[in-house]
């Protein structure tokens, strides 16, 4: 009972080709962050992805109800018998720069209306590298719980138990395709080969400016980190010159009922503390921003990892290859 209390909700996500191909097209066609709705099947532990339509833009919706045209895009899918059940949303995200307050709050309102649904993130500058970089997210139920509240103070992410680790997690993505599309790609790949000539795009060594524009990316995420450090360390201050202050004047309010006392007086009472700004507290700076912050900075240098590890295989194997024909 324990392990299935603890056991995942969504294990694998099966896209199917025709989807990432869409979601693909429609992430490369726009020159711009671009979003849509991921429709398909909720089977047991594994989502099915079986179509998708883009969503609108900011700039094409004035005149129309995103969420009507939604619910209208589901209602025609649904009449042409394409599944209509929504089981997430994509979007794209140049070297992955996605985890921010927007990402967060789209996906938390989707995770609350429907628990098994995920996000797939395309980043079409890293899939031009050779690798397909088409990964799928959602938050998990630690930061869920966390997020419900709408507090985001040190105690509390003290007594959720959150860090930049723990934010998301990705699930595996899996593409397939029916079999009728795979006998068609088998007989595309002989006719390919027999017109093919070689190429040696993929042996392209210059990774510098995907290098570069990460470690860009991490010196901007480093730099945000300490403004929020700093204003950390700014509330710190004002929260001891207030504890100073306020120790002062209980002092001297001590005093002054002594002298009081001596003098048959009645004593002043704590009631008129509260209108006092000593003893107003000092609002908490937003704990959210930097737990987002450094786990973005920890995509980054994921990245950076991947990246260089694809160079220096790169550069093995031409060695090898010249080692070979010497």
């Amino acid at each position: 009972n324990k392990s299935e209390k603890t056991a995942p909700i969504v294990e694998f996500v099966d896209l199917h080709g025709q989807v990432a191909l869409k979601i693909i097209k429609h992430c490369q066609d726009s020159m711009q962050a671009v979003t849509g709705v991921l429709l398909g099947l909720d089977v047991e532990t594994t989502l099915e992805v079986t179509s998708c339509f883009p969503s609108l833009l900011p700039e094409e919706n004035e005149d129309i109800d995103p969420d009507n045209y939604q619910l209208e895009m589901m209602k025609c899918l649904q009449v042409v018998n394409v599944d209509s059940y929504m089981v997430g949303w994509y979007q794209s995200a140049l070297f992955s720069s996605f985890l921010n307050d927007t990402f967060v709050e789209t996906q938390y309102e989707h995770q609350e209306k429907l628990q098994k649904c995920v996000c797939i993130v395309y980043d079409p500058l890293l899939s031009s590298q050779g690798n397909l970089c088409l990964k799928a997210f959602r938050l998990t139920d630690q930061f869920m719980k966390f997020y419900r509240k709408r507090e985001f103070s040190k105690q509390a992410l003290k007594e959720a138990k959150l860090c930049s680790f723990n934010v998301y997690e990705e699930i595996p993505v899996r593409i397939h395709n029916t079999n009728l599309i795979t006998g068609a790609l088998l007989n595309l790949e002989q006719y390919a080969k027999q017109r093919s000539s070689m190429k040696y795009d993929l042996l392209e060594f210059s990774s510098a400016t995907f290098l570069e524009k990460n470690v860009e990316y991490i010196i901007e995420g480093v730099d945000d980190l300490n403004s929020e450090l700093n204003r950390l360390n700014h509330y710190q201050r004002l929260v001891n010159r207030q504890k100073m202050q306020q120790d002062i004047f209980l002092q001297k309010r001590k005093q002054e009922n002594k002298a009081r006392a001596e003098s048959s007086l009645p004593l002043l009472t704590d009631e008129d503390l509260e209108n006092n700004p000593l003893f107003k507290p000092i609002p908490e700076p937003n704990r959210l921003d930097p737990l987002l912050i450094s786990n973005q900075i920890l995509t980054h240098c994921k990245q950076l990892s991947e990246i260089s590890g694809q160079s220096l295989y790169k550069v093995y194997m031409v060695n090898g290859l010249n080692t070979d024909s010497q």
